[in-house]
């Protein structure tokens, strides 16, 4: 954590990093839901949204920080793509195993969280978020470790600034985003453990990201179920 309090650069990248997510994802709470552009409807619009920040994040923090290289890319990347698929058709195919009553449809609707009700839309619309947070994610992870003093530190601060930012999600989603912040103590651990310490840690903090959600989603529909 030393490098955090002490080295300039880090500090301005984390900040930068952490405001550009805020923005992008407060779009989606003040400007995009109320206008009606969900993932459950006009997904399209969201989902291109979500493709359009990634990019321009990804061009972002590639230019104002030196990043570690990224190992093994021409055989993650396409896995990684691969993941995105079978992340989608089994999010609409385990439904029919997992059915939901109609209010226990519009409970999780209700809720403001649509990826459990597993439609195509939801699940695309899902998939497109965790691509950018995963870009945003490999991107500060591999900028810590090619900044900090010691690998242990850059999970040590990611670890922190995840958990930060996902503290804003209890306005958005009340007691309920407990669902989100409480989990990203361990998933920014996990992610940022991943990406620095293994060869597939990018690919591997992927798979975990979608099956937490997948996971999640069952859970919520079997409790919803009634």
């Amino acid at each position: 954590m030393k490098s955090l309090i002490t080295n300039k650069i880090i500090q301005k990248y984390v900040l930068i990093w952490i405001v550009y997510w805020l923005i992008v994802v407060g779009l989606t709470v003040v400007y995009f839901k109320p206008a009606g552009y969900t993932f459950l409807h006009n997904n399209h619009v969201i989902i291109s949204y979500f493709i359009f920040v990634t990019i321009i994040g990804h061009l972002i923090f590639r230019r104002i920080g030196e990043q570690a290289k990224l190992k093994s890319p021409k055989l993650q990347l396409p896995l990684i793509v691969l993941s995105g698929v079978i992340f989608v058709t089994l999010s609409v195919g385990m439904k029919q195993f997992f059915p939901l009553t109609v209010e226990g449809s519009k409970l999780i609707e209700g809720m403001g969280f649509f990826y459990p009700l597993l439609t195509w839309g939801t699940a695309l619309g899902k998939l497109a978020d965790i691509i950018f947070q995963q870009t945003l994610i490999v991107a500060l992870v591999l900028f810590l470790k090619k900044h900090c003093q010691r690998p242990r530190e850059v999970v040590e601060i990611f670890t922190l600034v995840f958990f930060v930012l996902h503290v804003p999600l209890l306005i958005n989603f009340g007691i309920m985003g407990l669902i989100f912040i409480i989990p990203s103590l361990f998933a920014g651990a996990i992610f940022s453990y991943l990406i620095t310490f293994y060869s597939w840690g990018v690919l591997g903090s992927m798979l975990v990201h979608q099956y937490y959600y997948i996971s999640m989603a069952i859970i919520l529909r079997l409790l919803y179920n009634h």
